[in-house]
Protein backbone atom coordinates (compact mmCIF):
# COMPACT_ATOMS: atom_id res chain seq x y z
CA UNK A 1 0.00 0.00 0.00
CA UNK A 2 1.37 3.34 -1.22
CA UNK A 3 1.22 5.87 1.59
CA UNK A 4 0.03 9.45 1.10
CA UNK A 5 1.29 12.49 3.24
CA UNK A 6 -1.99 14.35 3.85
CA UNK A 7 -1.45 17.88 2.86
CA UNK A 8 0.98 19.14 0.30
CA UNK A 9 1.96 21.28 3.25
CA UNK A 10 2.58 18.66 5.90
CA UNK A 11 6.79 19.65 6.63
CA UNK A 12 5.82 23.42 7.36
CA UNK A 13 2.77 22.09 9.47
CA UNK A 14 5.11 18.93 10.90
CA UNK A 15 7.73 21.62 11.94
CA UNK A 16 5.58 24.26 13.71
CA UNK A 17 4.02 21.57 15.95
CA UNK A 18 7.40 20.02 16.59
CA UNK A 19 8.36 23.28 17.83
CA UNK A 20 5.54 23.58 19.48
CA UNK A 21 6.09 20.24 21.31
CA UNK A 22 9.58 21.47 22.21
CA UNK A 23 8.65 24.16 24.18
CA UNK A 24 7.48 21.84 26.66
CA UNK A 25 9.71 21.43 30.00
CA UNK A 26 10.50 18.67 32.29
CA UNK A 27 9.18 15.63 32.12
CA UNK A 28 6.62 16.43 29.21
CA UNK A 29 9.55 17.10 26.94
CA UNK A 30 10.89 13.67 27.94
CA UNK A 31 8.05 12.10 26.91
CA UNK A 32 8.04 13.95 23.28
CA UNK A 33 11.49 12.58 23.34
CA UNK A 34 10.69 9.27 24.25
CA UNK A 35 7.64 8.89 21.81
CA UNK A 36 9.71 10.38 18.82
CA UNK A 37 12.39 7.90 19.46
CA UNK A 38 10.19 4.88 20.17
CA UNK A 39 8.55 5.70 16.19
CA UNK A 40 11.38 6.05 14.69
CA UNK A 41 13.84 3.16 16.61
CA UNK A 42 13.36 -0.01 16.44
CA UNK A 43 16.01 -0.54 19.49
CA UNK A 44 15.55 2.46 21.56
CA UNK A 45 14.20 1.65 25.27
CA UNK A 46 14.44 4.12 27.80
CA UNK A 47 14.66 2.60 31.51
CA UNK A 48 12.23 3.08 33.90
CA UNK A 49 13.85 3.97 37.33
CA UNK A 50 14.36 1.05 39.66
CA UNK A 51 14.36 2.35 43.11
CA UNK A 52 17.67 4.06 44.51
CA UNK A 53 19.77 3.12 41.51
CA UNK A 54 17.50 5.34 39.34
CA UNK A 55 17.33 5.66 35.67
CA UNK A 56 21.28 4.93 35.50
CA UNK A 57 21.84 8.12 34.10
CA UNK A 58 19.78 7.78 31.09
CA UNK A 59 16.68 8.68 29.28
CA UNK A 60 17.29 6.55 26.37
CA UNK A 61 19.81 3.26 25.05
CA UNK A 62 19.99 2.27 21.74
CA UNK A 63 22.27 -0.30 19.95
CA UNK A 64 22.68 -2.77 23.50
CA UNK A 65 23.94 -0.02 25.70
CA UNK A 66 26.32 1.43 23.01
CA UNK A 67 24.47 4.96 22.09
CA UNK A 68 23.07 6.67 25.45
CA UNK A 69 20.88 9.41 25.31
CA UNK A 70 20.09 12.53 27.95
CA UNK A 71 17.04 14.47 28.02
CA UNK A 72 16.85 17.68 29.31
CA UNK A 73 13.63 20.02 29.20
CA UNK A 74 14.59 23.29 30.52
CA UNK A 75 12.79 25.59 32.83
CA UNK A 76 13.02 29.34 33.19
CA UNK A 77 13.86 28.69 37.17
CA UNK A 78 16.34 26.61 36.38
CA UNK A 79 19.49 29.24 36.70
CA UNK A 80 20.57 29.66 32.65
CA UNK A 81 23.55 28.75 30.88
CA UNK A 82 25.38 27.78 34.15
CA UNK A 83 23.15 25.73 35.20
CA UNK A 84 22.77 23.87 31.82
CA UNK A 85 26.72 23.20 31.46
CA UNK A 86 26.19 21.79 35.43
CA UNK A 87 23.43 19.36 34.44
CA UNK A 88 25.37 18.14 30.66
CA UNK A 89 28.32 17.82 33.20
CA UNK A 90 26.53 15.89 35.52
CA UNK A 91 24.13 13.42 32.93
CA UNK A 92 27.71 12.56 31.04
CA UNK A 93 29.29 11.47 34.26
CA UNK A 94 26.43 9.34 35.36
CA UNK A 95 26.15 7.44 32.26
CA UNK A 96 30.01 7.28 32.14
CA UNK A 97 29.92 5.20 35.50
CA UNK A 98 26.71 3.05 34.63
CA UNK A 99 27.10 2.59 30.60
CA UNK A 100 30.53 0.15 30.87
CA UNK A 101 29.66 -0.60 26.98
CA UNK A 102 28.72 3.71 25.45
CA UNK A 103 30.48 4.87 22.71
CA UNK A 104 28.34 7.25 21.76
CA UNK A 105 26.32 9.51 24.43
CA UNK A 106 24.22 12.26 23.28
CA UNK A 107 22.79 15.36 25.52
CA UNK A 108 19.31 16.88 23.55
CA UNK A 109 17.98 19.98 24.91
CA UNK A 110 15.47 22.16 24.42
CA UNK A 111 17.54 25.10 26.45
CA UNK A 112 19.39 27.51 24.32
CA UNK A 113 23.46 25.87 24.13
CA UNK A 114 25.53 29.05 25.04
CA UNK A 115 29.54 29.36 25.71
CA UNK A 116 29.20 27.72 29.39
CA UNK A 117 27.13 24.67 28.26
CA UNK A 118 29.37 24.07 24.74
CA UNK A 119 32.96 24.33 26.78
CA UNK A 120 31.78 21.76 29.26
CA UNK A 121 30.94 19.64 26.04
CA UNK A 122 34.00 20.54 24.58
CA UNK A 123 35.63 19.44 27.58
CA UNK A 124 34.11 16.24 27.76
CA UNK A 125 35.04 15.56 24.33
CA UNK A 126 38.51 16.28 24.81
CA UNK A 127 39.21 13.80 27.59
CA UNK A 128 37.19 10.91 25.63
CA UNK A 129 38.15 11.63 21.91
CA UNK A 130 40.58 9.05 20.34
CA UNK A 131 43.41 7.88 21.83
CA UNK A 132 42.29 8.04 25.08
CA UNK A 133 41.89 5.32 27.87
CA UNK A 134 37.78 5.31 27.24
CA UNK A 135 37.35 6.76 24.06
CA UNK A 136 33.44 8.72 23.26
CA UNK A 137 31.73 10.82 20.92
CA UNK A 138 29.88 13.12 23.11
CA UNK A 139 27.16 15.02 20.98
CA UNK A 140 24.21 17.81 21.88
CA UNK A 141 21.53 17.68 19.72
CA UNK A 142 19.03 20.84 19.60
CA UNK A 143 15.23 21.62 18.63
CA UNK A 144 16.46 21.62 14.88
CA UNK A 145 18.81 18.99 15.37
CA UNK A 146 15.96 16.42 16.48
CA UNK A 147 13.75 17.54 13.85
CA UNK A 148 16.91 16.48 11.08
CA UNK A 149 17.65 13.38 12.58
CA UNK A 150 14.08 12.08 13.63
CA UNK A 151 11.18 13.87 12.84
CA UNK A 152 11.38 14.47 9.46
CA UNK A 153 12.47 10.85 9.04
CA UNK A 154 9.30 9.54 10.50
CA UNK A 155 6.79 7.47 8.68
CA UNK A 156 3.37 9.03 7.14
CA UNK A 157 1.78 7.03 9.91
CA UNK A 158 3.95 8.01 12.67
CA UNK A 159 3.36 11.49 12.10
CA UNK A 160 -0.26 11.30 11.82
CA UNK A 161 -0.24 9.96 15.40
CA UNK A 162 2.31 11.89 16.83
CA UNK A 163 0.38 14.94 15.87
CA UNK A 164 -2.80 14.49 14.71
CA UNK A 165 -4.95 16.67 12.82
CA UNK A 166 -2.82 17.67 9.43
CA UNK A 167 -4.36 20.40 7.71
CA UNK A 168 -5.83 19.53 3.63
CA UNK A 169 -6.80 16.13 5.13
CA UNK A 170 -10.24 17.27 6.20
CA UNK A 171 -10.79 19.07 3.21
CA UNK A 172 -10.50 16.28 0.88
CA UNK A 173 -14.14 15.46 0.04
CA UNK A 174 -13.42 12.94 -2.63
CA UNK A 175 -11.62 10.18 0.17
CA UNK A 176 -12.21 7.58 -2.35
CA UNK A 177 -9.06 8.91 -4.70
CA UNK A 178 -6.48 8.92 -1.89
CA UNK A 179 -4.91 5.54 -3.18
CA UNK A 180 -4.87 7.07 -6.58
CA UNK A 181 -3.33 10.26 -5.32
CA UNK A 182 -0.64 7.71 -3.59
CA UNK A 183 0.19 5.73 -6.60
CA UNK A 184 0.18 8.27 -9.02
CA UNK A 185 2.98 10.49 -6.37
CA UNK A 186 4.84 7.34 -5.69
CA UNK A 187 5.36 5.85 -9.38
CA UNK A 188 7.79 8.02 -11.93
CA UNK A 189 7.01 6.53 -14.91
CA UNK A 190 2.96 7.82 -14.69
CA UNK A 191 4.55 9.98 -17.69
CA UNK A 192 6.33 7.54 -19.95
CA UNK A 193 2.77 8.15 -22.18
CA UNK A 194 3.96 11.35 -23.37
CA UNK A 195 1.72 14.18 -24.91
CA UNK A 196 1.83 12.67 -28.54
CA UNK A 197 -0.21 9.52 -27.41
CA UNK A 198 -3.36 11.71 -26.10
CA UNK A 199 -5.22 14.14 -27.95
CA UNK A 200 -5.86 17.14 -26.13
CA UNK A 201 -9.31 18.34 -23.90
CA UNK A 202 -12.69 18.83 -26.19
CA UNK A 203 -12.30 22.16 -27.33
CA UNK A 204 -15.81 22.87 -27.65
CA UNK A 205 -16.62 21.44 -23.80
CA UNK A 206 -13.76 24.13 -22.50
CA UNK A 207 -15.06 26.99 -24.72
CA UNK A 208 -18.85 26.37 -23.63
CA UNK A 209 -17.71 25.84 -20.08
CA UNK A 210 -15.37 28.96 -20.13
CA UNK A 211 -12.28 26.89 -19.03
CA UNK A 212 -9.44 29.67 -18.92
CA UNK A 213 -6.62 29.51 -20.10
CA UNK A 214 -4.27 28.65 -17.47
CA UNK A 215 -6.74 25.75 -16.08
CA UNK A 216 -6.48 24.57 -19.75
CA UNK A 217 -2.91 23.87 -19.64
CA UNK A 218 -3.51 22.14 -16.20
CA UNK A 219 -5.71 19.69 -17.68
CA UNK A 220 -3.80 18.84 -20.57
CA UNK A 221 -0.45 18.43 -18.45
CA UNK A 222 -2.41 15.94 -16.55
CA UNK A 223 -3.39 14.29 -19.31
CA UNK A 224 -0.63 12.75 -19.65
CA UNK A 225 -1.35 10.68 -16.15
CA UNK A 226 -4.21 9.46 -17.81
CA UNK A 227 -3.44 5.64 -19.17
CA UNK A 228 -1.86 5.56 -15.40
CA UNK A 229 -5.02 6.06 -14.12
CA UNK A 230 -7.22 4.50 -16.25
CA UNK A 231 -4.61 1.05 -15.76
CA UNK A 232 -5.15 1.62 -12.32
CA UNK A 233 -9.01 1.51 -12.10
CA UNK A 234 -8.74 -1.55 -14.20
CA UNK A 235 -6.93 -3.33 -11.75
CA UNK A 236 -8.51 -2.28 -8.96
CA UNK A 237 -10.65 -4.83 -6.46
CA UNK A 238 -13.46 -3.22 -6.65
CA UNK A 239 -14.90 -3.13 -10.04
CA UNK A 240 -17.30 -0.72 -9.14
CA UNK A 241 -14.93 1.95 -7.99
CA UNK A 242 -14.72 4.17 -11.11
CA UNK A 243 -18.21 4.66 -11.42
CA UNK A 244 -18.32 5.10 -7.88
CA UNK A 245 -15.96 7.88 -7.78
CA UNK A 246 -17.77 9.50 -11.00
CA UNK A 247 -20.72 9.71 -9.52
CA UNK A 248 -19.38 11.59 -6.21
CA UNK A 249 -17.27 13.82 -7.89
CA UNK A 250 -20.56 14.77 -10.47
CA UNK A 251 -22.06 15.73 -7.11
CA UNK A 252 -19.19 17.63 -5.74
CA UNK A 253 -18.74 19.58 -8.82
CA UNK A 254 -22.45 20.41 -9.06
CA UNK A 255 -22.67 21.57 -5.36
CA UNK A 256 -19.69 23.87 -6.29
CA UNK A 257 -21.12 25.26 -8.83
CA UNK A 258 -24.40 25.92 -7.14
CA UNK A 259 -22.17 28.05 -5.09
CA UNK A 260 -20.21 30.43 -7.64
CA UNK A 261 -20.47 30.09 -11.37
CA UNK A 262 -16.74 31.67 -12.07
CA UNK A 263 -15.66 28.54 -13.66
CA UNK A 264 -11.99 29.20 -12.47
CA UNK A 265 -13.46 29.03 -8.76
CA UNK A 266 -15.63 25.88 -9.59
CA UNK A 267 -12.10 24.14 -10.55
CA UNK A 268 -10.22 25.55 -7.84
CA UNK A 269 -12.73 24.14 -5.16
CA UNK A 270 -12.72 20.83 -7.43
CA UNK A 271 -8.80 21.02 -7.18
CA UNK A 272 -9.38 21.06 -3.37
CA UNK A 273 -12.04 18.42 -2.69
CA UNK A 274 -9.45 16.10 -4.63
CA UNK A 275 -6.53 16.67 -3.40
CA UNK A 276 -6.97 18.65 -0.12
CA UNK A 277 -5.96 22.42 0.78
CA UNK A 278 -2.89 24.30 -0.27
CA UNK A 279 -2.51 21.46 -3.32
CA UNK A 280 0.17 23.81 -5.38
CA UNK A 281 2.36 23.86 -2.70
CA UNK A 282 3.60 20.72 -3.73
CA UNK A 283 4.26 20.04 -7.56
CA UNK A 284 4.17 16.68 -8.08
CA UNK A 285 1.08 16.43 -5.80
CA UNK A 286 -0.79 19.51 -8.21
CA UNK A 287 0.25 17.58 -11.32
CA UNK A 288 -2.09 14.18 -9.85
CA UNK A 289 -4.93 16.32 -9.16
CA UNK A 290 -4.92 17.78 -12.42
CA UNK A 291 -4.63 14.82 -14.17
CA UNK A 292 -7.46 12.96 -11.92
CA UNK A 293 -9.55 16.53 -12.82
CA UNK A 294 -9.19 16.08 -16.42
CA UNK A 295 -9.62 12.44 -16.12
CA UNK A 296 -12.93 12.86 -15.34
CA UNK A 297 -13.27 15.90 -17.56
CA UNK A 298 -13.04 14.06 -20.35
CA UNK A 299 -15.34 11.12 -19.21
CA UNK A 300 -17.76 14.20 -19.16
CA UNK A 301 -18.23 13.92 -15.12
CA UNK A 302 -17.91 17.53 -14.36
CA UNK A 303 -18.61 20.52 -16.29
CA UNK A 304 -21.26 20.51 -19.10
CA UNK A 305 -21.12 19.47 -22.61
CA UNK A 306 -22.43 22.19 -25.10
CA UNK A 307 -25.90 21.16 -26.68
CA UNK A 308 -25.97 19.37 -29.92
CA UNK A 309 -25.28 22.12 -32.43
CA UNK A 310 -24.16 24.13 -30.63
CA UNK A 311 -22.84 27.77 -32.21
CA UNK A 312 -20.00 28.78 -29.86
CA UNK A 313 -21.43 32.13 -28.97
CA UNK A 314 -22.78 31.35 -25.92
CA UNK A 315 -21.62 29.81 -22.82
CA UNK A 316 -23.12 27.12 -20.21
CA UNK A 317 -23.51 30.07 -17.49
CA UNK A 318 -25.08 32.13 -20.22
CA UNK A 319 -27.45 29.49 -21.34
CA UNK A 320 -28.05 28.90 -17.49
CA UNK A 321 -29.00 32.21 -16.72
CA UNK A 322 -30.98 32.48 -19.98
CA UNK A 323 -32.80 29.31 -18.96
CA UNK A 324 -33.57 30.94 -15.79
CA UNK A 325 -35.78 33.77 -16.99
Amino acid sequence: MVLLLPSANWKDWYHAKHSERSLKTGSEFEAYFEELMTSHYDDYVNPAPAGSLGDGGCDGARSMGKTIYACYGSRARDGGERALARKLNSDFIRALSEWPEMTTWTFVTNAPFGPEALRALHLIQQDHKVGQARPIRALTWSVQKLWNEVVSRLAAEDLDRIFPGVPGSQDITLEDVLPLLGSLSADDTVLDAGMEALREVEPTKLDYNRIPLDTRVELNSGRRMNPAIARWFDENSDPELQDKVARNLTQIYQSHAAVTTIPKEVIERLYISIGGGNVRVETRRAECVFAIASYFFDQCHIFEEPPPGWSGHESHSEHSVQGRQ
